[in-house]
Parts: structure tokens; sequence; C-alpha cells
């Protein structure tokens, strides 16, 4: 089952997927020897329907036209392919190569069927603990070393504790996963009644 992953060898995360089947990622930066080498602001270099799977960290918010890339990544998938994404929210601007978007999960979900992605073949998931955890993760002392892990133990571990829901509106990010299953064309003239 091959997959694609934006991204490259130097990636961390990497070494944490695994598959059954081999892994290809692309990257516009040769430092982070990806299998492929492409501008994300233009088509990528693979035919139709190639990957059973598509996993994009953190990188959508780093291309221009969001919609482009989504479209492209969404033309490589096979039908019924899987696919995982992660966008920060309430995060600090991060990166190279420019960094130009932070949208809301109403927005992500409205772009995915705006794609032709049936609204129960994906889900939008915060990825958050509480006001406080949010708040900190912003802060560069909160991110490293050793105060910083204390911190985010002691702060990542009350809502454990009391075990109350997280508060979605303070999200750092989404995580969206789901499945290339499109909507026939009547269903999407119900959505445009609707």
């Amino acid at each position: 089952f091959p997959v694609t992953i934006v991204g490259g060898e130097t990636f961390d995360y990497i070494e944490t997927i695994s598959i059954d089947g081999s892994i290809e990622s692309v990257n516009i930066s040769v430092e982070a020897r990806p299998s492929f080498v492409a501008d994300l602001n233009a088509a990528l270099p693979f035919d139709d329907c190639t990957y059973d799977n598509v996993i994009c960290f953190n990188t959508l918010e780093h291309i221009f036209d969001e919609h482009m890339i989504l479209s492209e990544l969404l033309r490589v998938l096979r039908p019924g392919g899987k696919f995982i994404i992660t966008v920060p929210f309430l995060y600090r601007r991060h990166g190279n190569y420019g960094d130009f978007h932070r949208h809301t999960a109403e927005y992500w979900e409205h772009t995915l069927i705006s794609h032709g992605i049936a609204g129960d073949a994906f889900r939008v998931q915060p990825m958050v603990w509480d006001r406080l955890s949010s708040a900190l993760a912003t802060l560069p002392w909160f991110r490293g070393g050793l105060r910083g892990r204390l911190a985010k133990l002691a702060v990542l571990a009350v809502p454990l504790l009391h075990r109350k829901a997280p508060d979605t509106s303070y999200a750092l990010g989404y995580f969206i996963d789901g499945s290339k299953q499109t909507r026939g064309l009547g269903d999407l003239e119900a959505q445009r009644v609707r």
C-alpha cells in the first residue's frame, strides 16, 4: 500500500509511522531528503489515484492556495483511500516558506465538502487539552527543556485528573482524517438547497 507524506527523511515523525508497504515523501526542500522534490504550490508530480493513503502534517498553512494543494492531495489519493491532515489554529507563526493560514474547524469542514468529500467521510477534531495548556503552548519556555516538560506535565494532568472534556474553543490545531468517499450529484444539489 503506497503512502505519500508531505515531508521527508529528516522529519522525526517518519520513524513513528508504521505501515505495510512503501512510504514516499514530497517536499519543496532538498534538505528534508524527500523522495520527490516539488513545489507544493503547483501540481504534484504524481498520476491520479496513485496512493492508498496521504499524510500531510503541518503543511497546508505554508501553501498560499490551500485549495489547490488539497485538490492535488485528493487527486493522487485512490477512491476509498485514507487521508490524515494536521493544521495549526491557535498557534504561533512557524517554519520556512511562509505561513499564511489559520482556519477554524468549520472552514475545514466546508472546504472538504466543497472538494467533493462526503460530510460523513471525514472528521475535524480539535487538538486541545484546556485553555491553560493552549495558552502556555505558545510560550517558548513551555515547549522545551526540563522546566517546559514539567510545566506541560502539570498542566496536561489537570484535565485528566478531573476527567472533564477539553474546551474545543481553544484548539491549538486540528486533526483531520477521513477517506476519499465522494458525494453523488444528487448529494451536491441537496447540499446547495440547504
